[in-house]
């Protein structure tokens, strides 16, 4: 039979257990940082959270879920004023496609007339004749057909701006609604 194995120690020695010569300048130095700090400031230094957490931090439990609710109820609000307007702004571009479709039409339907169209040939060359036409008006009115590209761009623009009016941040105003939201929740 093998002799036994000897035992480690479990307990470690007093010197193993002592924080390290550096470990103590570490403390000193930092205990007389703040006591520098304390005295540099003439003892005007508060150390207190009150000012560095935001107002969020410091309601009542009552006080955030009101707020909580509260700006729920305007998010939804101004989630539906949005999608109002947009709808409201789909309709009427959608109406002023109409109109462009209605003037070429007419245009059309007056090329036919005066020119006497009577058959589904005559009805196309007097569309392209009109195209051309309206080529013509957009070259004498705009110049290119990217400033006519520019123009109804910008007709797009005037109309949303039309409709939406004093509303034109209200994405960006759901936005930060929501992002506060989050920071409460």
């Amino acid at each position: 039979m093998p002799p036994p194995k000897p035992r480690r120690r479990a307990k470690k020695t007093r010197k193993e257990e002592s924080i390290p010569w550096w470990g103590w300048v570490l403390i000193v130095f930092g205990v007389v940082l703040v006591i520098l700090i304390f005295v540099g400031s003439l003892g005007m230094f508060d150390a207190s959270t009150k000012d560095i957490l935001p107002p969020e931090f410091t309601d009542s439990k009552e006080e955030a879920l009101k707020k909580n609710v509260a700006l729920k109820e305007e998010i939804d609000k101004l989630t539906l004023l949005k999608e109002r307007l947009d709808r409201r702004f789909r309709i009427v571009y959608f109406f002023v496609r109409i109109a462009l479709v209605i003037v070429t039409s007419i245009s059309i339907y007056f090329e036919s007339v005066l020119l006497r169209a009577q058959t589904l040939e005559d009805f196309l060359n007097f569309y392209e004749f009109s195209i051309i036409i309206l080529f013509a008006m957009n070259f004498i009115a705009f110049g290119t057909i990217a400033n006519f590209n520019d123009f109804i761009h910008l007709l797009k623009a005037k109309i949303e701006n039309w409709v939406w009016r004093r509303n034109l941040d209200l994405p960006k105003q759901i936005k930060n609604k929501e992002t506060e939201l989050t920071k409460l929740g």
